[in-house]
């Protein structure tokens, strides 16, 4: 009798311990992404500019020549505003870490791949705490099979039409695209960079563009929406296909809605682990836990700095 009513009684205490340790883990999460966006204004206050999503690839380039064009990263770039200094001393990619760096040339012309120098590669494997949820039952680890996955930020090449949208894969715009790195214990993360409506263009979707892009120099007097109401980081899980590796992660996208909240959404949508939403980090340093059945018009406007559109109720 004595065992029965334990038993009950823990079959009752376990879901709130349960609960406690998720709110926990939210919290945790949370100040993740805290830390990742006061990181990116001290790089504001140091260079006068937020730094660039990518230095990957030209926009004349087809998701072919990913491998052939991949560089460093947005949350590179703020190691040493995340108390990572060492780290980011060590990623010797030619001139990958300089803001300034221009644009690659024609996808014909050599450029070299982060990989190809050891100490960077070798520090692509360090694990950053505050850049992993707590919730993610991966816990920063990898699964076989699973790919090194960046999102290039979106971009229109010359054939794009005005008013076309670039599609996830291929055709006259391309959204991102992956290469295989299953045999190495690539360092992940569960944030990335909001690049706007499908990323920083100059077609019609201009009108969403966001904060990161591939070789921006977003400044803070250019989220003409307000801070306050402009997404500039936010969770995302990879879905159940894809890991996101800090070290060559550009931005994403808000033009698709926001994904899941249990590791299945779409690779191009921002999602996460928790329950019935994610955290975004805004531009002003706040974090807001945004549901993911918000009014999709809402989401899309949240992602632009200057698309003058006022965020219904």
């Amino acid at each position: 009798m004595v065992i029965a009513i334990i038993g009950i009684l823990v079959a009752l205490l376990l879901p709130a311990v349960q609960q406690a340790r998720e709110a926990a883990r939210r919290t945790q999460c949370k100040n993740n992404l805290k830390q990742i966006i006061l990181a990116t204004h001290n790089f504001h206050d140091t260079f006068n500019q937020f730094p660039p999503a990518s230095v990957s690839m030209d926009a004349n380039c087809s998701s072919a020549n990913f491998g052939a064009y991949s560089g460093v990263g947005l949350f590179a770039f703020i190691l040493p505003y995340m108390d990572n200094t060492p780290v980011y001393q060590r990623i010797d990619a030619w001139k990958g870490l300089d803001p300034d760096y221009p644009a690659p040339g024609p996808c014909s012309s050599t450029r070299p791949i982060w990989w190809d120098y050891d100490s960077t590669w070798e520090m692509a494997q360090a694990r950053i705490p505050a850049y992993l949820c707590p919730t993610d039952p991966q816990l920063g680890t990898r699964s076989d099979g699973f790919s090194e996955f960046f999102v290039l930020h979106g971009y229109c090449n010359d054939a794009t039409t005005e008013g076309a949208r670039c599609n996830p894969s291929g055709g006259a715009g391309t959204l991102g695209g992956y290469m295989t790195l299953k045999d190495y214990n690539i360092a992940r993360t569960n944030y990335m960079g909001v690049s706007g409506g499908v990323g920083v263009l100059k077609n019609l979707w201009r009108k969403w563009n966001g904060i990161f892009g591939g070789w921006t120099k977003t400044k803070m007097g250019e989220i003409h929406d307000g801070t306050s109401n402009t997404f500039a980081f936010g969770e995302a899980s990879g879905g159940d296909t894809y890991n996101y590796f800090w070290m060559t992660l550009g931005a994403m996208p808000t033009a698709w809605g926001p994904g899941k909240c249990d590791g299945t959404n779409n690779w191009y949508q921002f999602g996460s682990y928790h329950t019935g939403g994610m955290h975004f980090a805004m531009a002003d340093g706040g974090v807001r836990y945004i549901a993911n059945n918000i009014f999709a018009l809402n989401y899309r406007r949240y992602g632009g700095i200057n698309d003058q559109e006022v965020i219904s109720e």
